[in-house]
């Protein structure tokens, strides 16, 4: 199997502590079903090359197994979402005196902690990201900002295609979303 491109979307609630995302996986395979890595997500929908597709969570396979039959060039959506954590690992809240972020640590299998992914380090793709925060907020990623527009109060930003690398590269150690001062 090869994955060529992940477009990934993340609409972050940071009152919540919680996001929706989306994503299409563009990759190449020759197989009966395809496993994905996820841990601790809500799977909502999978479509396969534009149909929805039947699909299982294996909690402690931390895995997603689609049933389908992949066959060349194949496109697949998913529908998910998470919660924001604490644990120093995947997308986690970090809190210092009066201000926190939201950052990630991927190394070496946190991608899936955050979006189903084929989380190795010999699986590499190019990775195109989105994020929907609140206006006042700022986000950074591995790529310069593509885009910024604002909307009902939120900005949408888009960054600038990755080079190919394996998921514990995107987001690595930065502050991925900054929030000036937690709530009283």
């Amino acid at each position: 199997m090869k994955i060529n491109r992940y477009e990934l979307h993340l609409d972050i609630n940071d009152l919540e502590h919680s996001y929706e995302g989306s994503e299409r996986i563009y990759l190449e395979a020759e197989e009966e079903k395809l496993l994905l890595n996820a841990v601790d997500l809500n799977i909502k929908k999978v479509r396969v090359n534009g149909k929805d597709s039947d699909f299982s969570v294996n909690r402690a396979n931390e895995e997603v197994s689609v049933e389908t039959n992949l066959k060349g060039e194949t496109i697949v959506d998913l529908e998910f979402s998470g919660n924001i954590g604490q644990t120093l690992t995947g997308f986690y809240l970090a809190k210092a005196e009066d201000s926190e972020m939201f950052t990630t640590q991927f190394e070496s299998s946190g991608a899936r902690r955050t979006f189903p992914c084929l989380d190795h380090p010999a699986y590499k793709a190019q990775f195109s990201l989105s994020l929907t925060i609140r206006e006042h907020l700022d986000a950074v990623s591995n790529m310069p900002i593509k885009s910024d527009r604002s909307s009902d109060g939120k900005r949408i930003l888009t960054f600038e295609d990755t080079p190919r690398m394996s998921t514990y590269l995107l987001f690595p150690n930065k502050c991925l979303l900054c929030c000036p001062s937690l709530p009283n």
